[in-house]
């Protein structure tokens, strides 16, 4: 289990948690073992891709995540297949140039 790490209290909004406090508060509060942090808002959600497993199979997430109460909750996003989260991540990086 992750050590959680920093305080993510509503008194610390104006100074945002590193993003390895971050990574490590989202494992901790969804029991994840890995997550990747895309990017970060100055609340403290962010959007965050990470595996994991729901009734024996693997799925890959890409999802924003916000805080509640000082906890860290998932929302909008996707899910996909791990076979083709790497095509995925491919065409998300060949869409980038164009924005």
């Amino acid at each position: 289990m992750p050590v959680v790490k920093g305080n993510f209290s509503a008194l610390q909004k104006k100074t945002p948690a590193r993003p390895q406090d971050v990574a490590d508060q989202i494992m901790a509060d969804i029991g994840l073992d890995n997550v990747v942090i895309i990017s970060q808002n100055d609340r403290g959600g962010g959007v965050v891709a990470y595996f994991n497993e729901y009734e024996g199979r693997r799925y890959f997430h890409i999802r924003t995540f916000y805080t509640k109460y000082g906890k860290f909750l998932p929302g909008k996003g996707m899910t996909c297949d791990p076979a083709i989260a790497k095509e995925v991540c491919t065409q998300l990086g060949e869409l980038a140039p164009k924005l």
